[in-house]
Parts: C-alpha cells; structure tokens; sequence
C-alpha cells in the first residue's frame, strides 16, 4: 500500500473546483505537503491563504505545468470542463483531452515513481447485470461525456505503457461548497430558491463530496493502477429527491413531470440556439446532451466494487442534501 504522508508532497489540479477544493482540506487535515495549480489568481485567494504553494496556469501551458510538477511525487488531477452544448466543444477538447495529454506527458518525461490520480466521471459508464462496468454509446453531440471518455482513454493507454496511475469517477457528490454549482447542486439551489417548477423522470446516483473525496484518497493508496474505480452511494429518483427537498426546505415540490418527449424538444431548440448565441446552454443547461440525459437512468450497485477496495460511504445522502440545503440558504 502507498502512503500519502507528510513526505509526499502532492500536485492538485483544477483545486479550486467543488471536489477540488474538498480534496485540499482532507490532504491538508493529513498533514500532505500540498501544490496546488490553479487557473485563476482572483478565485484561489478566495478559497486558499497567501501561504499556500500556487502555480497559476492551465494545462494547456507546458511550462507552467514543468514548474507545478517540480518537486512533487504524486499528482491529482480534478482540472477539467463541465460544459454542455455545441459552443463548449472546443473548450471540452482543449481541457478534457489536449490539456490532460500534456500533464500525462509531462510526468512521464520526469519519470516520477509517484502515483498519478485521474479523476473523472462516472457518467458515461453502465452497470450490467453481472456487476460489471462498460462504457455507453455516446452520439456525437454528447461533447461534455465524449471528451471525459477521450481523455480516460489516454490514462489507460499510459497504464498499459507502465504509468502507475487510477482512474476514479464519482457519480453526482452534493453537499457544502459548491458554488459554481455543479448540475447537481444546481438543482438543490433552484428549489431552495423556488425556482424549480418541473421534474423530468431521471434516475441519478448521489455521493455525498466527503465520501468521494476520502474514497478517492483511499484508492489513491490502496487501488492497483487501472480504473474505472466508480464511486456513489445511493439512487434516487428525481421525483424521490424532489420529496426529501420539500421536507428539508419546506417549499412544495413541483407537481408537474416533462414529458421526454417535450424534454427532447427543448433540448433541440437549446441546441440550435447555443450554437449560433454561444453560452445559451451555460445559462440554461439547455441542449441535446442534457435532454439526452434527462431520460438516462444511471443506477450502480457498488456493493462487491467496495468491498474489494475495503472502504464504503459512511456520511449518506440526506446528511449531504441537508448540508447542501443548510449552505445554499445561507448563500
């Protein structure tokens, strides 16, 4: 078993995301010597302190990724882009795959024994019946889960080439922090808001973001290289979400289901709008890849994956709806 200890010093990226930002507080908690590299000067001083060891830059800088690795014996990778719609593509190509491939590249020229920790999504794999896991058919206008699965590609390749490295992918996490906010977090917000007055019939796995990130660290340590290791804990269904919101909030929930078909609609006019006003589907989540998923049941039963690995979730989804309800209302 590897150990991340006050002796390994670790690399994170994309360290001012939702996981991001969780990951540095256990590391930190652990005593982990940490460096942090992130794109934005103005949002790190927001999360981290002037002490903290920062390397401003994206992977799509060669050399600010040199400077971020020097010295370091493990990296964690959480950069990356959460876009949907055609206007995204090339921001999702450029971070998802190119800028990936350089920080890949770059560890292996430094020939670091060091592990290398990819963490991406779980939302382009399935569980069959037998347990295991296989990659879904994406169409092409699936731009968001298509790039994570290029990019999971690449880590793959590097694995069968030698690199010590594990692949992770979370399924929704929810709780405090998150700001941006994921799809997820942006549902609990529009309904402590009031500003969710349609369900749409959408089966989805929920983490709460501690449990992920004490999972992904446990694997860090603990998992052979290879991947996917998914990590989630409990399916709901949107209308059951819905349920435990209204109780937490107190707000109604709403009464009226979309159709997929109407679903499938609006994401068609989303579709057609992004692409000729690029960022319609950022204000809106409006395109064909989210209609897609909207009518996608994404269940896992994880049960014998977590008893390999020797860990599960402990803190559980309604401690994490609480949270993330609890937070939003003091936003």
């Amino acid at each position: 078993m590897k150990q991340l200890n006050d002796q390994t010093r670790v690399l994170v990226t994309g360290a001012t995301g939702f996981i991001g930002r969780h990951l540095v507080d256990s590391l930190a908690e652990k005593k982990v010597p940490l460096r942090l590299m992130c794109r934005s000067l103005s949002k790190s001083g927001q999360f981290f302190s002037e002490d903290q060891d920062i390397v401003i830059g994206d992977l799509s800088h060669i050399e600010k990724i040199r400077e971020a690795m020097q010295g370091c014996d493990w990296l964690i990778n959480v950069a990356g882009c959460y876009r949907f719609g055609p206007s995204a593509e090339k921001d999702l190509i450029q971070s998802n795959v190119h800028g990936l491939q350089n920080l890949l590249e770059i560890w292996k020229e430094a020939d670091r024994s060091g592990r290398f920790i990819h963490v991406s999504t779980a939302g382009f794999w399935e569980q069959g019946d037998d347990g295991t896991f296989s990659q879904a058919d994406l169409p092409d206008w699936s731009y968001y889960k298509k790039s994570k699965s290029a990019g999971e590609a690449l880590v793959q390749s590097a694995i069968a080439d030698g690199m010590d490295a594990v692949i992770v992918n979370p399924s929704c996490p929810i709780g405090e922090g998150d700001d941006t906010p994921t799809p997820t977090g942006k549902m609990i917000f529009d309904y402590v808001r009031g500003h969710f007055p349609v369900s749409c019939h959408t089966g989805i796995n929920l983490i709460h973001i501690n449990d992920l990130v004490e999972g992904i660290l446990h694997a860090a340590e603990s998992a052979p290289s290879g991947g996917p290791i998914i990590f989630g804990d409990e399916n709901l269904w949107i209308h059951e979400i819905l349920e435990r919101l209204a109780k937490l909030t107190g707000k109604s929930r709403p009464l009226f289901t979309a159709p997929g078909g109407l679903v499938r609609i609006m994401g068609e006019i989303g579709e057609a709008i992004d692409t000729y006003q690029p960022g319609f589907t950022d204000r809106t989540q409006l395109c064909r890849e989210t209609a897609w998923l909207s009518g996608r049941t994404q269940f896992f039963s994880l049960d014998q994956q977590y008893r390999d690995l020797g860990w599960k979730p402990k803190r559980g989804v309604d401690q994490a709806l609480r949270e993330s309800v609890g937070w939003y209302q003091q936003d």
